[in-house]
């Protein structure tokens, strides 16, 4: 089991039709002691510069992607899905001492949830997202539901 005080590093995110995002996101993030800026650039709307451009979308995206939650309590479970689409998907992987963890979870016409450590399945023979969320939560120590503040 892994406890969140400990350090772990996000090593990539992968985005499809998230949200604001479209096909294909994919941002894999250096593993060297670094900070990482987000700038958005809102290329949609003539004057928004900076609003609207997906900054918070993305800063929420492995939050949602590890417990399903969106950080707007008056939200669906299908407000994460892109306007004009049907179905999401969003993937992590996170660096633990030495433990590579991938979390994949699809929202849409089949809801979906997949855990990963170091390329083994933890949900085998589990196929009801609410029951690999557990294994998630124990995994990580998790009691209760998280609540994302953004």
């Amino acid at each position: 089991m892994v406890l969140l005080e400990e350090i772990m590093q996000i090593k990539s995110l992968t985005l499809k039709n998230y949200m604001c995002f479209d096909e294909n996101v994919y941002i894999e993030f250096p593993l060297e002691d670094c900070s990482t800026l987000i700038i958005g650039n809102n290329q949609d709307s003539n004057g928004m510069s900076s609003n609207e451009s997906g900054k918070t979308s993305f800063a929420s995206a492995p939050f949602w992607i590890l417990f399903g939650n969106h950080y707007s309590e008056d939200a669906s479970a299908d407000d994460v899905i892109r306007k004009g689409t049907t179905q999401c998907l969003g993937s992590l992987e996170l660096i633990d001492n030495s433990d590579l963890i991938k979390i994949t979870r699809k929202r849409g016409t089949t809801n979906t949830l997949e855990f990963y450590v170091n390329d083994r399945s933890m949900n085998e023979n589990i196929t009801v997202p609410s029951k690999v969320q557990e294994t998630i939560n124990n995994y990580f120590g998790i009691k209760g539901t998280p609540k994302q503040v953004i």
